[in-house]
């Protein structure tokens, strides 16, 4: 009898909600409009640039609110953090250089200066292009 009871109240409780009506698609629409890129800000646009024109590509970055990439733009736009062996820069929870990737997280700190100090005691500077040897063709 209380075994009998205990199915009919588990059975009852698993098939009632709204969950019940869902359909596969549903889930997947919802996960999509949560996953979608916030339109850039101009803030992005501009530290995008700054990036590129230092050959520096910035790793979600569109996901960053404006105070983020406003602080961002300060530190790329110092002639301190350009023409480094840099590849990608990411925001994170602390400052930390990867040389065989060739990776920048910026994080753990909201001043500008510590973090260019960190850059110039870090990430070493690119030889000129004058000063890597060409490859002879084979």
């Amino acid at each position: 009898m209380i075994l009998l009871a205990l199915t009919g109240l588990v059975g009852g409780c698993a098939s009632d909600g709204p969950t019940r009506d869902m359909k596969p698609e549903d889930g997947v629409q919802a996960a999509a409009s949560y996953m979608e890129a916030p339109k850039p800000s101009p803030t992005l646009s501009q530290l995008l640039a700054t990036l590129k024109i230092q050959g520096y590509d910035g790793v979600g970055l569109e996901f960053e609110g404006d105070s983020t990439l406003e602080f961002l733009n300060k530190v790329f736009q110092s002639p301190r953090a350009a023409n480094r062996k840099l590849k990608l820069t990411y925001t994170g929870l602390a400052l930390s250089y990867d040389p065989k990737a060739e990776s920048l997280t910026i994080g753990g700190t909201a001043d500008v200066e510590t973090v260019l100090k960190y850059i110039e005691k870090n990430i070493p500077v690119r030889p000129p292009p004058s000063a890597v040897p060409a490859t002879a063709p084979k």
